[in-house]
């Protein structure tokens, strides 16, 4: 997932504010991006969705039940 996710967001720098014209759902991002906005994306447009219990969302390095649900 995380892989996904950051190759979406790469690809995202590369387009332009005008060019940017659909939503896009990342479903996980790789964690040290996480706390960082994208790149031509307000936070005000962003939204980021944990489980509780998630210690990947939490900065933290272990995949548990609520990471992977």
């Amino acid at each position: 997932y995380s892989q996904g996710g950051r190759l979406v967001h790469n690809s995202a720098k590369l387009l332009s504010a005008d060019d940017i014209y659909v939503y896009v759902i990342l479903y996980s991002r790789v964690i040290s991006t996480m706390a960082k906005p994208s790149t031509g994306v307000s936070p005000d447009n962003t939204k980021v969705i944990c489980h509780n219990g998630d210690n990947i969302c939490a900065h933290g390095d272990l995949i548990l039940p609520p990471h992977l649900s």
